[in-house]
């Protein structure tokens, strides 16, 4: 319990806190994080809507456009287009997108297109359509962590002297690909913090004092 009580007054950002053998994992909610689509090189990202703006900075001639469709077809004429998805958005109370769209239709709707060009699938190693819309739905899926704060940080504290951060480790999007990371983290950075499985080397010392 005392070490529950230091982790406390030392973190009250973390989420949660998990313990190897000689570090603290900290699960820190980020901030200041950037949209990821400025990093993204295997991909376009067109949309248009009247109070947001998170897409590409893309200019296109949708003047004559009455349709979305309409939008799809300057861009297959501007763009050597290998595969191209619908981006949808659903707002209400916050938003969040997808690929696929919502049952609701008064609170959500289409935003835009995500497309790959064929010159990018040679680069990036992407032979069939099939491959590169999954991929395109992933890059979707991580704008929406990012537009719906889904994503962390790792904090490493040693156990011999907790009050010193020593390892910072982020942006990770999505709860599940953080907690993913913690033994990639270890297995990369701190060797010796776990032996042939971290899971079974990790367990939960801090939680949020709703669970408490």
């Amino acid at each position: 319990m005392m070490k529950n009580s230091i982790i406390n007054q030392m973190i009250g950002d973390v989420i949660k806190v998990y313990e190897g053998k000689e570090y603290f994992y900290e699960v820190v909610e980020a901030e200041w994080v950037e949209n990821p689509r400025q990093y993204a090189d295997a991909s376009y990202f067109y949309m248009s809507h009247r109070n947001y703006d998170f897409g590409d900075n893309i200019s296109l001639d949708t003047s004559d456009c009455s349709s979305w469709e309409d939008v799809k077809e300057i861009i297959e004429k501007e763009y050597n287009v290998f595969a191209i998805l619908p981006v949808y958005m659903y707002d209400h109370s916050g938003i969040t997108i997808n690929t696929t769209g919502y049952s609701c239709g008064w609170d959500s709707g289409q935003i835009g297109w995500i497309w790959m060009t064929k010159e990018q699938a040679m680069e990036y190693g992407y032979k069939t359509k099939k491959e590169a819309e999954l991929f395109l739905e992933t890059e979707i899926a991580t704008l929406d962590k990012y537009l719906t704060g889904d994503v962390y940080e790792i904090r490493m504290r040693s156990k011999k002297d907790p009050t010193e951060t020593d390892t910072y480790i982020g942006y990770i999007y999505g709860w599940e690909e953080t907690l993913a990371e913690i033994p990639k983290t270890a297995k990369e950075i701190k060797k010796s913090d776990y032996k042939d499985k971290f899971e079974v080397e990790v367990k939960i010392v801090y939680v949020d004092e709703e669970e408490e």
